[in-house]
């Protein structure tokens, strides 16, 4: 009986000293197999890069000036020219802090936001064509802004304001924004790296929201913009199908404005149930 006491003891001891050296000793090397590889090691350039952006402060005032242009459905022509100052007669209605305009349509045909200038201007012009640094990798982007942004909400940003926009560099220099903020820099990122990358504006969760749809190699991927998880594997990031907690309803590039009219329950960001509304041109 002593001896399978003074056995039993030195197994406990000897299990307690695997744990403080952090092993396991009960893994079975089919359990080792299943645990997630570890991720590249990163480029050193690439590093130098992203650990310069993640510097960068101070507020940027863009020139968000321009006009748009319905597209009429039936022949895809253009229909009239539109700039802020004639938005005044033909609201549809307040959305997430935005305005829907019908200009004459039969449906909403663009938006417009509230700036930091206090101001509205086109969705569209929050995007500036705008890029950190070069890059060739499609997950640095996200990678970068998880880093570099804070998540916060506009009302503690700007006194009296409810939402308010950031252009996408004014977000990436400021540090602080809410969704359609961290969407913004993301999307025009994208599009500045060749891809078909547009903010998509709908409801999470039963919340307003706003996030990243990304056409690729004929897939449609989900990116959440405020996501502050650090992936540098493309490989790991969602396929838009498989994102059932989204509702989309509108979409933006730069350069056009999508209407969602189908299923509000959706998971595809192509097809004809999405409309081309309208134009936007620069100044």
């Amino acid at each position: 009986m002593r001896l399978l006491w003074q056995l039993s003891f030195w197994i406990i001891i000897a299990y307690i000293l695997l744990r403080l050296m952090g092993r396991d000793p009960v893994d079975t090397p089919s359990q080792q197999e299943m645990d997630p590889i570890p991720q590249q090691e990163m480029d050193p350039i690439l590093r130098q890069d992203i650990d310069q952006a993640l510097q960068l402060r101070g507020e940027i005032g863009p020139e968000l000036g321009g006009y748009v242009q319905p597209l009429e459905f039936a022949d895809n022509s253009l229909v009239g020219r539109f700039y802020e100052a004639d938005m005044q007669r033909s609201i549809v209605h307040h959305y997430a802090g935005m305005l829907l305009w019908d200009l004459g349509q039969d449906l909403p045909v663009t938006a417009t936001a509230i700036g930091v200038d206090r101001r509205h201007h086109f969705v569209n012009a929050y995007l500036e064509g705008f890029r950190p640094f070069w890059t060739k990798q499609l997950w640095v982007p996200l990678y970068t802004i998880a880093h570099k942004l804070e998540y916060q909400r506009d009302h503690l940003q700007y006194s009296g304001l409810q939402d308010v926009w950031q252009s996408s560099r004014q977000a990436f220099y400021n540090t602080r924004g809410d969704c359609e903020d961290h969407a913004l820099i993301l999307a025009d990122w994208l599009i500045s790296m060749g891809y078909d990358a547009r903010v998509v504006l709908g409801t999470a969760m039963r919340e307003g929201h706003a996030w990243v749809v990304v056409f690729h190699e004929g897939r449609e991927f989900l990116l959440e913009a405020t996501s502050k998880r650090k992936e540098m594997d493309w490989s790991l990031y969602p396929l838009a199908g498989l994102q059932t907690d989204y509702q989309p309803e509108y979409m933006f590039n730069r350069r056009f404005f999508w209407t969602n009219q189908g299923s509000a329950f959706t998971t595809r960001y192509s097809g004809g149930q999405w409309l081309r509304q309208s134009r936007y041109e620069r100044r």
